[in-house]
Order: structure tokens, then C-alpha cells, then sequence
């Protein structure tokens, strides 16, 4: 099995990526999730994905992710920590 991190998880060539990898799960582990602004399909990815590591650009939106996903267990940063 690979791990994965999508770097640009919003845009074209990321949610193309994860279609791979609801496509191919016994092959594929997403363990992280990282974007620029697009704060509430990010949301909706680590739903659906449960990734291990979520990050974003801004302090402000990491608080909203925190909030919509924190409980399921997803670690979210921002900045340059993330």
C-alpha cells in the first residue's frame, strides 16, 4: 500500500488524485490533506477521507476545519507549521 499526502487538494489536479484513491483504497492510504482557500470542500474531504493531517494556508480557517472535524480524530495546522 502507498500513503499519499495531496499538496492542492481542491483544485483539479487534487480532487482528481482522490478519485484515485476512492477508486483504489487497497492500494492508496491518504494520510494527509493540505489547500489554499477553499476552505469548505477541504471540510468535505477529510469527511469523507478521515485523513491523519489536514493543513491550510490561514490561522482563521484552520479554526473553522478544527471545528467541522476535529472529533474525528484529524490533526489540523496552518501557516507555516502545516
Amino acid at each position: 500500500m502507498k500513503r499519499i499526502v495531496i499538496l492542492g487538494s481542491t483544485g483539479s489536479v487534487g480532487t482528481q488524485t482522490l478519485e484515485l484513491v476512492e477508486r483504489f483504497p487497497e492500494q492508496l492510504e491518504l494520510c494527509g490533506l493540505a489547500a489554499g482557500r477553499n476552505v469548505e470542500l477541504l471540510i468535505q474531504q477529510a469527511k469523507q477521507f478521515r485523513p491523519r493531517l489536514v493543513s491550510v494556508v490561514r490561522d482563521q480557517d484552520a479554526e473553522r476545519v478544527r471545528e467541522a472535524v476535529g472529533q474525528l480524530g484529524v490533526e489540523v495546522r496552518s501557516g507555516a507549521e502545516g
